[in-house]
């Protein structure tokens, strides 16, 4: 054990050169891939668009004591699948700049996506929130969608109102209101950040140079 570890210890002695000389280029790789293809931006928050609505509903036969669940219709998989069909395949809406990695979703996987950024809040009267929120971390283009959210929400309102007039003919929606929250991007120093890279490459151009040494002199010594 302890002649290994003298072993080891004089090998890396005698290839250090070697090993910080990785260590350097690993380093000045890594600083330069990162000057080429790092804008050095960050977002500052979550995309969100927000959009008060108001049913109404001149059903004569319509119960007074009950309220309808809209909500329920409009979260349906035949809602949320149709509007994909509507708005994707005629090229209504650019997906791939609402979401980065929409062509790595399946079929099934875009309607749960879907499904998951948006939000619904109802209250009394048929008054209804429609919420669509996609995080910070999630690639984005924000410029698309401060130009085309608004449009968005307002077509997925419309295709929802089509699909509750299934089972309530004469309901209608109406918007109330919208709000959208658009993230900025603040600018990073890119000298810090290049810092960082540098320090990152050469940490681990010195640890793989020395474990291939190590494992090279360990096999000759067998």
């Amino acid at each position: 054990m302890f002649e290994h570890l003298n072993l080891l210890k004089n090998v890396f002695l005698k290839k250090i050169g070697i090993i910080v000389l990785v260590g350097v280029f690993c380093s000045g790789a890594l600083v330069f891939e990162k000057s080429r293809t790092s804008d050095f931006m960050v977002e500052s928050g979550d995309f969100n668009i927000t959009t008060l609505t108001i049913i109404t509903d001149s059903d004569k036969n319509l119960n007074p004591n009950f309220e309808f669940d809209y909500v329920r219709v409009i979260v349906t998989n035949a809602n949320m699948n149709s509007f994909l069909e509507k708005t994707e395949k005629n090229g209504k809406f650019n997906y791939n700049k609402i979401y980065g990695n929409w062509k790595t979703l399946s079929g099934v996987k875009k309607e749960d996506w879907l499904r998951g950024h948006f939000s619904f809040y109802s209250a009394h009267g048929g008054v209804i929130e429609f919420c669509f929120k996609i995080k910070e971390n999630e690639p984005k283009d924000v410029a698309y969608l401060k130009e085309n959210a608004g449009q968005f929400m307002k077509e997925f309102i419309k295709h929802s109102e089509q699909t509750v007039k299934l089972v309530r003919p004469d309901a209608s929606i109406r918007i109330i209101n919208e709000t959208i929250i658009a993230p900025e991007y603040k600018k990073l120093s890119k000298k810090d950040l290049l810092t960082k890279y540098g320090i990152i490459g050469f940490v681990l151009g010195v640890i793989v140079s020395s474990l291939v040494v190590f494992v090279l002199t360990l096999g000759k010594k067998k």
